[in-house]
């Protein structure tokens, strides 16, 4: 088994794991407890995917990403929780609007994913029929 780290303060804009995976915007990761989407952050607890059938665990605990896997997966988490981007400077460059201020400052940390083609595709055309919580429990 692989693992790795990656410092959270070395993130621009840093990272809300809890915000980013249970947002609604990806289906394809799993919280290892079971309570995803219950509306309760569970710091701490691993956040399971599977990407071209390696198995990669990610989890934030002290101020580190942690990450295990089936592989060196640091480029695909990196990739997959897009921590390369700039999170500052894309609010810097933002229009000076009082509700995106207000809005960057209440989900701080929150990221856009990249997730694969083909589970994004078929998450999109089973959304038009179900409820976020209905919906992660039927993929």
């Amino acid at each position: 088994m692989e693992t790795g780290t990656i410092r959270l303060e070395d993130l621009s804009g840093g990272l809300d794991l809890y915000r980013t995976l249970e947002s609604g915007q990806t289906y394809l990761w799993q919280r290892a407890d079971g309570e995803m989407y219950s509306g309760t952050p569970a710091p701490g607890e691993w956040y399971v995917t599977v990407v071209d059938g390696d198995v990669i665990r990610a989890r934030t605990v002290d101020g580190v990403l942690e990450w295990q896997s089936t592989t060196d997966a640091e480029p695909t988490v990196r990739r997959l929780l897009r921590l390369d981007d700039d999170l500052e400077a894309i609010v810097d460059n933002a229009p000076d609007d009082p509700l995106l201020d207000e809005a960057y400052e209440a989900h701080r940390g929150m990221r856009l994913v990249t997730d694969p083609s083909f589970g994004t595709l078929i998450s999109f055309i089973c959304s038009a029929q179900m409820r976020v919580c209905l919906l992660y429990t039927s993929l």
